[in-house]
C-alpha cells in the first residue's frame, strides 16, 4: 500500500521524513472495501486535484472523462484522482474496467471500490481523502459542454484569497443564472481545506448536498461563498446524463414497508443503447449543443414569462 511509497533509511533525516509522511497519509482503510492505488501519490507539484463519486456504470464514466480532459483536465499535467465506486444498480464483477479507465486518464490516483453504496460517505472519503489546494469534485454522470479555461479557475481563487470559494460550473443557460442559488454539489471547483473540514461533519444517511446547504456545516467557522464559472454563447457548460441514464434503465425508487429505500431496475438493450449514442453525440458537439440547449431554454423562459403576463 502506502507505507511502500515511503523508503525506509536508518538516518535520522530519512525517518523524520517517513514519520511525516506517515502522519500524512489518507485515511483509506476500512473493512470490505477495495482500494486500487498507482502513481506518485505525494506528488505536489499540482495544486488541483479531482474527486469523483460514481456507481457502476463504466461506458458513462468514460463518457464524462473523456469530455472533462479534452475541454478542462488537460491543462493540469499529472493531475490526481480520488475516486469512490459504489455497487449500484448491481454489484461490480469487472473491476479492470474501472481500472483502466482512470488509468488512462491520470497518472497517479486512487480507487475505493465501496462495499456497499452511500453517495454521503463516497463524498466523505473522497473529500477527506485528498490533499490538493483546491478540488475539481465531479460525478460519472455529466458531460463538459464547452473549453474552461485555467487561468479564469486560477483568478477565482487567486481574488477569494483565504475565503472559501466554491466555483460551480453552470449547467443552464445565463437566462437562468440568477436562479442557482446555495451550494451544489454539480462540477465545481472547492477549496480543498474547507471540503476536508466539511466532510468531518458529513452523515450517511442523509443526502451530503442537503447536509451542507440546510444545516449546520454552513456556520460561521464554515462559511462558503459560491461563484458561478462565466458562461459563453449563453448557454450551460455542463450537462446531467444521469437523468436520461435512469430513464434508459427504468430505475425508480422504492419505499418499502420497513421504511427503507431501494431501487427497481430494470434494463431495455435498445433504449439503453440509443442513450448512449445520444451521449456520445452531445459530447462530440458539445459546443453546437450547448448553443442549442440554452436557446431552447431561453425560448422556454420567455414563453413562461409571456403565459403568466396574459393570465395575469
Amino acid at each position: 500500500m502506502l507505507l511502500e511509497k515511503c523508503v525506509d533509511n536508518s538516518s535520522p533525516l530519512a525517518s523524520l521524513f517517513l514519520l511525516i509522511k506517515i502522519r500524512n497519509l489518507p485515511r483509506m482503510k476500512d473493512d470490505h472495501d477495495v482500494f486500487i492505488e498507482w502513481g506518485d501519490l505525494f506528488n505536489s507539484s499540482n495544486s488541483i486535484e479531482v474527486c469523483v463519486v460514481g456507481v457502476n456504470r463504466p461506458e458513462l464514466l468514460e463518457l464524462t472523462l473523456d469530455s472533462f480532459y479534452q475541454r478542462l483536465l488537460y491543462q493540469w499535467p499529472d493531475v490526481k484522482v480520488v475516486a469512490n465506486i459504489d455497487p449500484f444498480p448491481c454489484s461490480i464483477e469487472n473491476q479492470s474496467a474501472f481500472i483502466d479507465i482512470y488509468k488512462r486518464h491520470f497518472k497517479s490516483g486512487v480507487i475505493r471500490f465501496s462495499s456497499s453504496p452511500s453517495f454521503a460517505r463516497a463524498v466523505q472519503w473522497v473529500w477527506s481523502n485528498s490533499t490538493g489546494r483546491i478540488i475539481f469534485h465531479l460525478e460519472d454522470d455529466w458531460i463538459c459542454l464547452q473549453p474552461i479555461e485555467r487561468y479564469i479557475v486560477d483568478l477565482a481563487f487567486s481574488v477569494a484569497g483565504g475565503d472559501a470559494l466554491q466555483l460551480l460550473l453552470p449547467k443552464v443557460s445565463s437566462s437562468r443564472l440568477k436562479n442557482l442559488a446555495g451550494f451544489s454539489l454539480n462540477p465545481m471547483f472547492i477549496h480543498g481545506a474547507w471540503a476536508r473540514r466539511a466532510s468531518m461533519q458529513l452523515r450517511h444517511d442523509i443526502d451530503p448536498e442537503k447536509q451542507i446547504r440546510h444545516s449546520l456545516i454552513l456556520q460561521s467557522n464554515l462559511l462558503c461563498k459560491t461563484s458561478i464559472y462565466p458562461v459563453r454563447h449563453y448557454g450551460p457548460i455542463v450537462y446531467d446524463t444521469g437523468s436520461h441514464w435512469k430513464r434508459s434503465l427504468k430505475i425508480r425508487k422504492i419505499l418499502g414497508s420497513d421504511h427503507q429505500l431501494s431501487w427497481s431496475v430494470k434494463k431495455p438493450r435498445r433504449s439503453y443503447r440509443l442513450h448512449m449514442f445520444y451521449l456520445l453525440a452531445f459530447n462530440g458537439f458539445g459546443p453546437i449543443f450547448s448553443i442549442f440547449y440554452g436557446t431552447a431554454q431561453r425560448i422556454m423562459d420567455f414563453s413562461r414569462r409571456v403565459f403568466a403576463k396574459v393570465m395575469s
